[in-house]
């Protein structure tokens, strides 16, 4: 009975510890190497609104008389000593003169405070309207290039009338006028580029022999329109009988007498110009990036418990086996 009983036993822990390899052998290798990812469960907390308080503006007293400038075909109040202006005025005492002024503050406007007349023609009348209005050009004394200035208008029998313009005439930078080859052939075609020919309009560009300012003595000539900013390019035909020598290029506005360049020895006539080489440039080899692979940041922690798990069934079975084997050998050698 012992016998059996025995052999009983043995058969059992062989049987499990078969079924635990089975089941070792049958666990996915997945579940070896699974990631667990933990999200943390964050709740927003709602942010503080500020609260802004604000503060009501004082509202200026504004004047009953006021001044305005502008100029003929054009909104941008940008140009130079000789430019054309227009200003006009409203709430002054019929009758009255007005006298103008240049300022660089706004804040500074009055008979007494040292401010520069608007030129020569510096006053104009009141009509019964209580208007004025004013044709005249942009004075040398307020010329400084890239500034911007104010009309100042002040009565001449009432000095508590005044009132400052809202708007500013710029002076711009002075005009220039270049060419990309300054020494030509007879017949050659020439390319003249000007900058800051403002305000925009048409201009006259002619060349003259040296020493002359009269345009109306070009040799060659033609007329142009620059952009709204004063940029403009033009190309003028040599004549082929020109004569060798140096030349003056004169650029004035049709309607502004005033806005004018005159360039003595602009360009030279009859000296031939070699083109200088152009040195090729070898291209730069440039490295190709090798691409580093990506690390692999998948977490192994959330699967240690189900390894040690597998593991520990795995050596429970192989020590049922051993232990199996063992009493079968012993029972064999009772029989």
């Amino acid at each position: 009975m012992f016998k059996t009983f025995f052999k009983r036993i043995a058969l059992l822990l062989f049987a499990v510890a078969s079924v635990s390899l089975l089941i070792l052998l049958s666990t996915p290798a997945t579940l070896l190497h699974a990631a667990s990812r933990v999200s943390a469960d964050t709740t927003p907390t709602p942010s503080a609104t500020a609260t802004t308080t604000v503060t009501p503006t004082a509202t200026a007293t504004t004047s009953t008389q006021t001044v305005s400038l502008s100029m003929p075909n054009t909104q941008s109040l940008l140009g130079h000593p000789g430019t054309k202006i227009t200003v006009t005025g409203t709430g002054f005492t019929p009758g009255s003169t007005v006298n103008l002024y240049t300022t660089l503050n706004s804040s500074t406007c009055g008979a007494n405070q040292g401010l520069s007349p608007l030129g020569t023609n510096n006053t104009a009348s009141v009509q019964a309207d209580k208007t004025f209005s004013l044709s005249t050009v942009w004075p040398q004394n307020a010329g400084l290039a890239a500034t911007s200035y104010y009309i100042c208008a002040v009565s001449a029998n009432a000095p508590d009338e005044k009132a400052v313009s809202t708007q500013q005439f710029t002076v711009a930078q002075d005009v220039t006028v270049t060419i990309a080859q300054s020494a030509v052939n007879p017949g050659d075609t020439i390319i003249i580029s000007g900058q800051n020919w403002v305000p925009a309009q048409k201009l006259s560009v002619g060349l003259v022999s040296n020493g002359s300012t009269d345009i109306t003595q070009a040799i060659a000539s033609g007329n142009v329109k620059p952009s709204t900013n004063g940029d403009f390019q033009t190309t003028l035909i040599l004549p082929k009988d020109i004569p060798n020598g140096a030349y003056t290029i004169i650029v004035v506005a049709t309607n502004e007498p005033t806005l004018k360049l005159v360039k003595d020895n602009f360009i030279t006539i009859g000296s031939s110009v070699t083109p200088t080489p152009t040195t090729g440039v070898t291209p730069t080899a440039q490295a190709t990036p090798t691409p580093t692979p990506a690390a692999d940041t998948t977490s192994s922690g959330g699967t240690s418990g189900t390894t040690i798990l597998i593991f520990a069934m795995g050596g429970l079975g192989i020590i049922l086996v051993i232990i199996g084997i063992i009493m079968l050998s012993v029972y064999s050698r009772h029989n």
